[in-house]
């Protein structure tokens, strides 16, 4: 998804030169990158940013720069699907890393997900999900696909929790 968001930043204002716009990018691509807002959700890459105001402050010497940026964002959705590496098994469910952004806890409340939490491994008995294969052996590290059941915004931690249903789970990579 892209959006369009606009932010004030306070910068140096060593950051005035010929290449203003070049470093205005990189800064900005710091602070905002990887950050999230109950509105536009995960903000993974900046596209574009282009400079609207810009004033030295009187009080802090610094430099106040107003940017309207072009953004790719996530912002996760009830019945959304996500392929992501499973990066823990454990007594009370899965949970699946996406794109290093999200991470969707797939709980172990229904009957198809057997969890042998000493090896830290996990069975899916898929008969009872629209694949008809054998039962998976599921480990750290595969690639799964994660249908979303649950998303709520989390505002102390600016983050969302996410519920899931593994749909199926594919070879370790």
């Amino acid at each position: 998804m892209k959006a369009k968001i606009i932010r004030t930043f306070q910068l140096s204002p060593e950051i005035i030169c010929s290449q203003i716009d070049q470093q205005v990018l990189i800064k900005v691509r710091e602070q905002i990158v990887g950050t999230c807002c109950e509105v536009d959700g995960y903000i993974t890459d900046i596209e574009d940013v282009e400079i609207l105001e810009a004033d030295i402050s009187n009080s802090t010497g610094l430099l106040d720069i107003k940017v309207a940026c072009d953004v790719k964002c996530t912002k996760p959705k009830k019945d959304d699907k996500y392929s992501g590496r499973i990066c823990l098994i454990f007594d009370m469910g899965i949970l699946v890393d996406v794109a290093g952004v999200l991470k969707i806890l797939v709980p172990i409340n229904n009957h198809h997900i057997r969890v042998d939490g000493v090896n830290q491994k996990a069975t899916f008995d898929s008969r009872f999900n629209s694949v008809a294969v054998e039962n998976r052996v599921l480990e750290k590290g595969m690639i799964s696909k994660v249908n979303i059941t649950g998303v709520q915004y989390n505002p102390t931690s600016k983050a969302y929790n996410c519920f899931g249903e593994l749909c199926f789970s594919t070879k370790k990579k």
